[in-house]
């Protein structure tokens, strides 16, 4: 396993999983902060931002972790707690980032603290990379919805026919990103379970 995959899996499974049994988060925004937190503690060396814009797709991932000029992860985040997380629009949106032609042109810089506008300078310059960059789809939602898997997921993340159908709606093939991840906080689906499981799966060879 790679040690970007374990860092994310520890910061989801341990740091994340703890804060929502914890009563810590209670909104999108405090999943977040949550995540957010967990992996700077991590990714000591790495770059994390939070909501940056993506400059020639006009896209605004929720997290992205970056180093030697490269955007290595980026997440899509999503918390509906009482019913099944909506998926649409997020998969949408890492899927445009990873269908890219023109990778090395969706980019993120650094903000210069002293200007307090962002960098010219290269080296603050993270984009894109087609043969690295991975995709994260983290969400908390409950479980009596989940429903087929994706491809070679194993875990019954999201509807596979419902994504098929909204892809060819879009003009878009209905795949995955090749690189990617979902993390997934299933709550129990009745009363009587009480087991909170916080899952992470790939569809690619860590």
């Amino acid at each position: 396993m790679s040690d970007v995959y374990e860092k994310i899996k520890k910061a989801w499974q341990f740091d994340v999983k703890f804060d929502y049994e914890n009563g810590l988060i209670n909104s999108e925004r405090c999943l977040q902060a949550s995540l957010y937190r967990a992996l700077r503690l991590y990714f000591n060396e790495e770059k994390i931002f939070v909501e940056p814009q993506f400059y020639a797709e006009g896209t605004i991932p929720d997290i992205i972790i970056c180093s030697n000029k490269r955007i290595q992860v980026v997440f899509e985040i999503k918390f509906m707690p009482d019913t099944y997380p909506s998926f649409e629009e997020d998969l949408l949106k890492l899927c445009r980032l990873s269908e890219s032609e023109s990778p090395e042109k969706n980019s993120v810089k650094e903000l210069d603290p002293c200007t307090g506008k962002f960098s010219k300078k290269e080296d603050k310059k993270y984009s894109l990379c087609n043969e690295t960059t991975k995709f994260i789809f983290a969400a908390i939602g409950q479980g009596y919805a989940i429903a087929d898997s994706i491809d070679s997921l194993k875990v019954d993340g999201l509807n596979k026919k419902k994504i098929k159908s909204y892809f060819e709606e879009k003009n878009l093939e209905s795949r995955l990103p090749e690189r990617f991840i979902l993390l997934y906080g299933k709550l129990p689906s009745s009363e009587n379970q009480k087991k909170i499981e916080f899952i992470i799966e790939k569809n690619y060879d860590a």
